[in-house]
């Protein structure tokens, strides 16, 4: 009995391989294109948004979505902000702004998240997308740094200095 469905699962395997469809179909146009008849869902019950269900919200289109934009002033202050720190401790910027979890790496970018957040104001959300981070990730990083520096005066200094030469 193992045998049989084994050889089953095998021959329909084989069957798919050799079917004229050897990559997956992305839409429903091209659904009718190869298959010439309209796509239809075969199952009776379908979800309550085909429905119409008036429980489930739909966005209203007629408003417009408003996505908060980065100032090229912020823009600037990131770039001397992300350069400084950069410096500062001889990290390369691939190793700064990618997914490095290094103690000194992780240590820098903190750094940088803090002063840029100081410096700018920015949102959470903005900040997060010019670190390429989400922004719980940035709220974590300035708590971080801020319990530090509450024990650390060399990096109390050390932020001190940074601030003031990306000020000038």
């Amino acid at each position: 009995m193992f045998e049989e469905s084994k050889s089953r699962l095998y021959n329909d395997y084989a069957g798919h391989c050799n079917s004229k469809h050897r990559y997956a179909i992305s839409s429903r146009e091209e659904w009718s294109r190869i298959n010439g008849k309209p796509f239809r869902i075969k199952s009776k019950e379908t979800s309550p948004a085909l429905k119409g269900n008036p429980k489930i919200r739909r966005p209203n289109s007629n408003i417009k979505k408003s996505k908060a934009s980065i100032s090229q002033q912020n823009e600037l202050i990131f770039h001397r902000t992300v350069k400084a720190v950069q410096d500062a401790y001889g990290i390369p910027s691939m190793e700064f702004l990618g997914p490095s979890r290094s103690r000194r790496c992780v240590q820098a970018r903190n750094i940088s998240i803090f002063l840029y957040k100081k410096l700018s104001g920015d949102t959470m959300s903005n900040t997060g997308k010019l670190f390429e981070r989400d922004h719980t990730t940035i709220i974590h990083s300035i708590e971080k740094i801020k319990d530090q520096l509450k024990e650390d005066e060399e990096l109390h200094d050390r932020i001190n200095g940074l601030s003031q030469m990306i000020q000038k």
